[in-house]
């Protein structure tokens, strides 16, 4: 991650609407700069009883770094890790994105408790005596951030570990089923395609007992031929003559399963207690994801607004010049509002960050979410990739007529329009100057007036 693209917080109340324990530590002290509103509620403590003091001191109780710590030497991205808080008596999944704030290199970090997904799972955690083929399992499911393709991986190594032909993940929607991750042995026909958009209905009786934390276990398809005959027949079209699925829980909503295609018929009654296991961890994973996605989401969010930041708008510069984006026309406007200052000075700050939040509302009124960013204080660029020169003036246009009618908006605009997006930085150079030009001749002519 780039000096540039790292986020820059100074006020973190965003933190404060999260329900999780979020935590601000400086990563050369371990000093404990910030603490949201659960995470002060939960130590009972105000900003001045933690300010200044060790992360270690407050959240633990200990008297030196601790051990286990798996964010005190991040320096860029993010990194995952769990422990046991004694505190609280619960565990712990703790997520640390690295992050600048008021001047400090610090980690944000976010603590989720897993106490109870933890205790639900230690019979069967301890059930497993540690087997090798669970620890490897875990092992290439945490190994890489990129949780996609650790699925896959993992997938592949249960799959050829226990012989089945499929081994594969199912996530539940609004009352359907998708097939979203699969792995199959080579002589094995995959089926992904043709499992979407199925019917909850189908494995009703599954559910019943997933939330009963069981999972199901069928030896023999020809068990359930007459008491499930929608059951049979979608498993029978497949060529499945035996399965065993194992729920994926996620704040005790079931969001989807974790199965195997007939293993040999002697191994898939001693499979329960692991594939139950295992689907706990792929739960865990997804919650991980989730959180690391929204502080990814956070720190190229602008807070006020809602429109993407300038650290997006660096990151997007990057993304732009791609193979596939670079033949794509663009067309740029930089947006800079008149009278800010103005306003700030004579009707306060309040007046002037409504004024701020108008005119994103205005932008947005032509333009897509994705194509805005806000990069300064009164500063908006607006990229559009893949778009008519009379598309994107047309679009232009109607956001200055509406500027106009607006009696409390004014701003200059400057614009310019490529043929190839490979030219996209000389069009913010061109936009830039253009609206320049526009700014000094508005206070030009203000301090004429």
């Amino acid at each position: 991650m780039s000096a540039s693209a790292v986020p820059e917080y100074q006020d973190p109340g965003i933190f404060d609407a999260l329900e999780e324990r979020i935590y601000i530590i400086d990563v050369h002290s371990y000093e404990l700069l910030f603490m949201n509103r659960v995470a002060r509620e939960s130590f009972h403590l105000e900003p001045k009883d933690y300010e200044g003091r060790k992360c270690y001191d407050v959240l633990r109780h200990h008297t030196s770094p601790c051990v286990d710590c798996g964010g005190s030497g991040i320096r860029n991205g993010t990194c995952r890790w769990s422990t046991y808080n004694t505190v609280f008596d619960e565990y712990h999944q703790l997520t640390d994105t690295f992050i600048r704030f008021r001047g400090h290199d610090a980690r944000v970090e976010m603590a989720v408790d897993i106490t109870q997904q933890m205790q639900q799972s230690q019979e069967l955690i301890t059930a497993l005596t540690l087997e090798t083929v669970m620890t490897e399992a875990v092992r290439i499911l945490y190994a890489s951030l990129d949780l996609p393709r650790a699925i896959r991986e993992m997938l592949q190594y249960i799959g050829n570990h226990f012989m089945a032909d499929r081994a594969y993940i199912f996530e539940i929607q609004d009352e359907l089923m998708h097939n979203t991750y699969e792995w199959c042995c080579l002589d094995v026909e995959p089926q992904r395609d043709r499992l979407q958009k199925l019917p909850v209905r189908i494995v009703g009786r599954w559910l019943e007992e997933f939330q009963q934390q069981r999972v199901v276990c069928v030896p023999d398809i020809e068990e359930i031929r007459a008491g499930y005959p929608e059951e049979y027949r979608v498993m029978h079209e497949q060529d499945i003559c035996r399965y065993i699925e194992a729920p994926l829980t996620i704040g005790g909503k079931i969001v989807g399963f974790l199965g195997l295609d007939n293993p040999p018929l002697d191994r898939i009654k001693n499979l329960g207690s692991m594939l139950m296991t295992l689907a706990y961890f792929v739960s865990a994973s997804m919650v991980a994801a989730q959180n690391r996605q929204l502080l990814e989401d956070l720190s190229y969010s602008d807070t006020m607004t809602g429109v993407a930041n300038r650290n997006a708008f660096m990151r997007d510069m990057e993304l732009f010049h791609g193979e596939d984006e670079q033949q794509m026309p663009v067309g740029v406007a930089y947006v800079d509002l008149n009278g800010l200052k103005r306003m700030n000075d004579s009707q306060g700050h309040r007046a002037g960050d409504r004024m701020i939040i108008s005119m994103a509302e205005a932008i947005a009124r032509f333009f897509r979410k994705n194509e805005i960013y806000r990069t300064g204080g009164d500063e908006f660029v607006v990229i559009c990739l893949g778009v008519t020169e009379t598309q994107f003036m047309d679009r232009l246009g109607q956001l200055e007529d509406y500027i106009k009618q607006c009696a409390t908006l004014d701003a200059s605009i400057g614009y310019a329009w490529r043929n190839r997006n490979q030219d996209i930085q000389d069009a913010i150079a061109a936009a830039d100057a253009a609206m320049y030009k526009k700014k000094k001749s508005y206070y030009t002519g203000c301090t004429a007036s």
